[in-house]
């Protein structure tokens, strides 16, 4: 798509169009065209899976009779439909066609019209609810992924992925129609010279929005930067959260400092003027007060009270919605007890009162009279917690859903919350009671979930808290929805307990053979990862989990309790028991048996991309002798020119003169591994990934990751770090090209899907 069609596309916003029944489609872009799935009839690992709608978001009428569920499907066949339930009977009424990938639902204040954004589509559904089908489809950027309105309905904000900005409307309601109006902001900018609307600049995958009608502010979630956009929707500006203009969080406007939380920011909710947010913790895993500065404070060390994987808690921040100031923070109710952990008592750690939320990746907020409910997505779960005064939370109660939840609603005259599980097909609607109704509304014509080994693998990928010791950790806590982070983080197999690793994706796996760190990780092998959620020193007599007596026994037992079988298929893998080493070679299968890749939406056929492309594969830059078409990696099945599939690092983290990445003793005899060795990492969905790239995070742009020290294409504040102990282009030439040239370059980078 051509940044000429994108910006008819956002000139077009507030055209309106019906399809009553004659609804029509002129003026819209087309569908993004999915990436296919991962692995096909000629691999070893194929095995046919059943299709799935993955039920994601859901919204509850204004008079609380019926139920709509978004059926997001997932990325490589995404859905295109809503499901309408009774929200008394749950009996489901119907489905309503709308774009594909439904991502989110709105309803607007006057309860008429119900606004679906879809991730694939150039455009918004909107259903009228009182006949159930879409009256209108109103033009909008790829991936709007949130919109929020006023309470009044008069203005609109959508989040969008593709291009990190928040779209603010005007919005009116004439003929039954809604009346969107794509407002400018003062400081609107495109995202680059090929890209955009005009909309307000925000972090790195903005996901969830909250406004405050008392303070005028829209909240801006950004996903994987760590932080809080905070905007003023009077001037459509981003406040200065420290008010020095002197300071700026890295890609913000000048002189705006963000609302650092520290950690992958999922959910948010204003009351009362507090504003909540879901988020994990804030730890890197390395000792406190020791290490290398990872988070730029000045500081050593910036760890929490665990090591490694244990490091991941569960938390729920507050501010002060008016002044930014931090409230009580509240994280995990196991973040001692369990190897690694820090003795009660320890210094730092936080008061009992304190540690009090239960589950595993705080996923989705919910708001109800007197509670707040949170959807914790890895341990198949939603609690509630009081309200109390000043940002305070008094937990009361956890209850079991579906597996893997995300979307939540709530009845504030029934006090029932319903839930979306993505994994089993189902809502969950969990009564005052506490007793709870489950109703499937996806697909389960090829068997209830789970029915094949890749499935099995999913529960281990998504779901890893049951299979964990205390319960509150997994994969998705690094890799949100299938990517990286703007952090580093101590990984397990390192000398040191100082590693530093910059969070890898876990998206087109299946073409990067050996698998992330230094290439010795495959579907075969992933044991070490699995075993740092669940070390067998903790089963047996006087230890944590002391009622299993080891952990094979363990995971049996979970396998049974929440899968209902406790041996795995045999249609991908060898039939056998889910033990421990069993269920590291599903979750190993489910890594690559999907792409989780999205559609790219950047133009492909601008003069800059076809400039950069040509010098991307000239042999003066060498991009292309490491990073081969049509895979963008080196792979056991793709290596055109026979290099080593373990490349010598040229990022490696130095800290008090030693290099802090060496591999452990164990991990080089297990793996065959070596030390100062690194894999190709794809470039294929570069697009879609967070500005934190080299092996140990360092480069905060592709611009810093590719320009040589003083080129002339870097920007203010930026470093060009395409140079080791002196020497320039260690990472491919670029020294010879000049600002033009190098924007051409990282033009193809992001063209490439």
């Amino acid at each position: 798509m051509s940044s000429l069609m994108i910006l008819r596309l956002t000139a077009l916003v507030g055209v309106l169009s019906c399809r009553d029944p004659n609804l029509q489609d002129e003026g819209l872009a087309p569908d993004l065209v999915p990436v296919p799935a991962g692995l096909g009839p000629g691999d070893p690992y194929f095995a046919p899976q059943p299709h799935r709608d993955h039920p994601y978001a859901i919204a509850l009428s204004l008079s609380g009779d019926k139920l709509y569920v978004a059926l997001r499907g997932n990325e490589a066949e995404p859905g295109r439909e809503v499901a309408v339930l009774d929200a008394r009977s749950l009996t489901p009424l119907g489905r309503i066609e709308v774009g594909l990938s439904p991502n989110h639902l709105a309803l607007h204040p006057n309860g008429r019209h119900l606004v679906v954004c879809n991730r694939f589509s150039g455009f918004l559904s909107v259903i009228d609810t009182q006949s159930d089908q879409v009256v209108q489809q109103i033009p909008t950027p790829y991936y709007a992924t949130e919109l929020v309105f006023d309470d009044l309905g008069t203005r609109a904000w959508i989040s969008n992925r593709w291009l990190d900005l928040v779209l603010s409307y005007d919005v009116g309601v004439a003929d039954d129609r809604l009346q969107l109006s794509l407002r400018t902001p003062p400081d609107a900018r495109l995202r680059d010279r090929l890209r955009g609307a005009p909309g307000i600049p925000v972090g790195t995958n903005p996901r969830a929005l909250a406004y405050d009608p008392a303070s005028e502010r829209l909240f801006v979630a950004n996903l994987v930067d760590l932080d809080v956009s905070v905007i003023d929707t009077r001037e459509d500006r981003e406040v200065d959260r420290d008010g020095d203009p002197g300071t700026t969080t890295k890609g913000a406007p000048r002189g705006v400092t963000r609302l650092s939380i520290g950690a992958p920011v999922n959910d948010l909710l204003v009351r009362g003027g507090w504003l909540y947010v879901a988020t994990v913790g804030a730890g890197t895993g390395h000792p406190a007060d020791q290490g290398p500065d990872t988070n730029g404070d000045g500081l050593p060390g910036d760890g929490t009270a665990n090591l490694h994987f244990h490091d991941l808690q569960n938390e729920l921040a507050t501010y002060d919605a008016l002044t930014l100031a931090p409230g009580p923070r509240y994280t995990s109710d196991s973040i001692v007890g369990i190897l690694d952990d820090a003795p009660e008592g320890s210094p730092g750690l936080p008061e009992p009162e304190f540690r009090i939320v239960r589950g595993a990746l705080p996923e989705q907020l919910a708001e109800g009279p007197e509670h707040l409910y949170v959807v914790t997505a890895g341990s198949a779960e939603v609690s509630r917690y009081r309200f109390l005064e000043a940002g305070r939370l008094a937990f009361e109660r956890i209850d079991t859903v579906g597996l893997f939840p995300y979307g939540a609603a709530v009845d504030p005259a029934r006090g029932e919350v319903f839930v979306a599980n993505r994994l089993t097909e189902d809502i969950t609607r969990v009564e005052v009671s506490g007793n709870s109704t489950h109703q499937v509304v996806g697909d389960v014509k090829g068997g209830a979930f789970p029915a094949t080994d890749a499935e099995l693998g999913e529960v281990m990928l998504n779901s890893t808290a049951l299979y964990t010791v205390d319960g509150d950790a997994t994969c998705e806590h690094c890799h949100r929805e299938g990517g990286g982070q703007r952090r580093v983080a101590s990984a397990p197999h390192g000398r040191s307990p100082f590693t530093m690793r910059s969070t890898p994706t876990m998206k087109y796996l299946q073409q990067q053979r050996p698998l992330m760190f230094e290439n010795f990780l495959d579907e075969t092998n992933f044991s070490p990862m699995m075993n740092e959620f669940g070390r067998a020193e903790n089963f047996g007599p006087g230890m944590p989990r002391s009622d299993y007596p080891d952990r094979d026994t363990f995971y049996l037992a979970i396998s049974e309790r929440y899968l209902g079988r406790s041996r795995s298929f045999g249609d991908a893998l060898p039939e056998a028991p889910i033990t421990f080493e069993q269920a590291a070679r599903l979750l190993g299968l489910a890594l690559i048996h999907e792409s989780r890749a999205l559609p790219n939406p950047n133009p492909q056929d601008t003069f800059a991309v076809a400039r950069g492309k040509m010098m991307f594969e000239s042999a003066a830059t060498g991009c292309a002798n490491c990073h081969p078409a049509p895979e963008f990696t080196l792979s056991r099945n793709f290596n055109p020119a026979g290099l080593p599939l373990g490349m010598r690092m040229f990022s490696g983290a130095i800290f008090d003169g030693q290099d802090i990445d060496a591999l452990s003793e164990g991990a080089k005899r297990r793996f065959g591994a070596e030390d100062h060795v690194f894999g190709v990492p794809t470039l294929r969905g570069l697009w879609d990934r967070p500005e934190h790239f080299y092996h140990d995070g360092r480069a905060s742009s592709l611009v810093e990751a590719l320009a040589t020290p003083d080129h002339p294409a870097l920007a203010p504040g930026e470093e060009g770090l395409n140079v080791r102990d002196g020497v320039f282009d260690i990472h491919g030439g670029t020294s010879h090209l000049d600002a033009a040239e190098l924007a051409d370059l990282i033009e193809y980078l992001r063209s490439i899907e």
